[in-house]
C-alpha cells in the first residue's frame, strides 16, 4: 500500500491487531509498527509511510495480521547452478524487541509432513526464481504443527551463523560454492550447538572464553544499542 487510505482499507480487511512493515530497509525490529487499535493507524502511517524529504515518495508498506504461533523456525537452503538443493537442519529462533537473540536446533519436527512440504516449497521457489546461493525462510509453527511462511532473506542469514562451527560446510562457504558453480558441501550438523547474538557490546573475551566449547565471533562493528556486534556459538 502507498497511502493512508489504503492502510485503512487493509486494516478493515485484515483486522487488528496487525503489524505494519516497510517493504524495504526493515530488519531487527526496524521499519515496523504494531497496530492494536484503530487509533494506532494514523500514527503508524506517519511513522513509516510519510515521506522524510520533500521530493521522496511515500514508502511502500505491507500489513500483516497476527498469527498465533508456538515458535518461529528458520530453514536455510542452498541451490547450486545446476539446480541441486540442500537444506540445513531447522532452527528455532527467539527474539527480544524484534532482534534475534538466540537460535537453537529445532529438534524433531512436530509435524514431519509439514516440514517436508516446507522444504519442497522452498526448493520449488528457488527453482522458479532461478535462485543460486543460500536462501533463508522464516516460518511460524502453529500449535497444531503447521508451518506458515513469514519472511525470507535471499542471502546468508543470522540464524545460520551456527553453521560456521557446527555444520560440515557452513552457509558462507556453500553460498560461494553455489555462485561459483562448484559442488555443494554437506549441510549435515556435526555436533550439538547453541548460538547467541551479542547485542550492543561484546563482554571481555576473558569472561566468555572460559566456557567450554564457546566460539566467539566479533564483527568489528562499533558498539551501539540494538546493533548485532558479534555472536557466540557453544558446541558440544
Amino acid at each position: 500500500m502507498e497511502s493512508e487510505a489504503q492502510l485503512h482499507e487493509a486494516v478493515e480487511a485484515i483486522g487488528l491487531p496487525a503489524v505494519l512493515k516497510t517493504c524495504r530497509g526493515g530488519y531487527d525490529g526496524k521499519g515496523q509498527a504494531v497496530l492494536r487499535e484503530s487509533a494506532d493507524v494514523t500514527d503508524a502511517w506517519e511513522a513509516l509511510g510519510t515521506p522524510r524529504e520533500p521530493r521522496s515518495l511515500p514508502a511502500r508498506l505491507v500489513l500483516e495480521g497476527f498469527v498465533a504461533f508456538a515458535r518461529e523456525i528458520s530453514i536455510l537452503s542452498v541451490r547450486s547452478r545446476d539446480g541441486e538443493v540442500r537444506h540445513y537442519d531447522p532452527v528455532c529462533n527467539e527474539h527480544s524487541g524484534g532482534i534475534l537473540v538466540r537460535s537453537t536446533p529445532a529438534g524433531p519436527a512436530a509435524n514431519p509432513a509439514a516440514l517436508e512440504r516446507a522444504r519442497a516449497g522452498i526448493a520449488s521457489l528457488m527453482e522458479g526464481l532461478g535462485y543460486v546461493g543460500v536462501l533463508a525462510v522464516e516460518l511460524f509453527e502453529t500449535p497444531d504443527g503447521q508451518l506458515l511462511a513469514s519472511e525470507m532473506a535471499p542471502r546468508v542469514h543470522n540464524s545460520g551463523h551456527w553453521t560456521i562451527d557446527a555444520a560440515a560446510c557452513d552457509q558462507f562457504e556453500n553460498h560461494l560454492r553455489a555462485v561459483l558453480g562448484w559442488p555443494l558441501g554437506s549441510t549435515r550438523t556435526i555436533c550439538g550447538w547453541e548460538m547467541r547474538n551479542l547485542i550492543g557490546s561484546i563482554p571481555p573475551a576473558s569472561e566468555l572464553l572460559g566456557e567450554a566449547g564457546l566460539r566467539l565471533h566479533a564483527y568489528g562493528k562499533a558498539e551501539k544499542p540494538g546493533r548485532k556486534v558479534g555472536h557466540v556459538t557453544v558446541v558440544s
